[in-house]
């Protein structure tokens, strides 16, 4: 695995608003708030090459943190 591979998990309400948080801060502000949403496929998967994900969950990635991910579900986007 290398941390450029995509990965895809289903957020939680809170792993939402982290995403959404995380964003809406580095976004300029003359964008549109939708911008900062996860984008989610239709089975309602949110697609992060892994090094984007560990930077924006990482540090609310902790033994008895609040769930991020729902079933803790990490899927490897097949890169080939």
């Amino acid at each position: 695995m290398n941390l450029n591979d995509f990965i895809k998990v289903k957020l939680t309400p809170r792993g939402e608003r982290i995403h959404f948080d995380y964003y809406y801060k580095y976004l300029p502000r003359f964008s549109s708030a939708e911008l900062c949403f996860p984008t989610k496929d239709k089975e309602g998967f949110t697609k992060y090459m892994l090094w984007e994900f560990a930077h924006i969950f990482g540090e609310h990635l902790y033994n008895g943190a609040e769930q991020l991910i729902q079933k803790n579900e990490v899927i490897i986007v097949d890169n080939k």
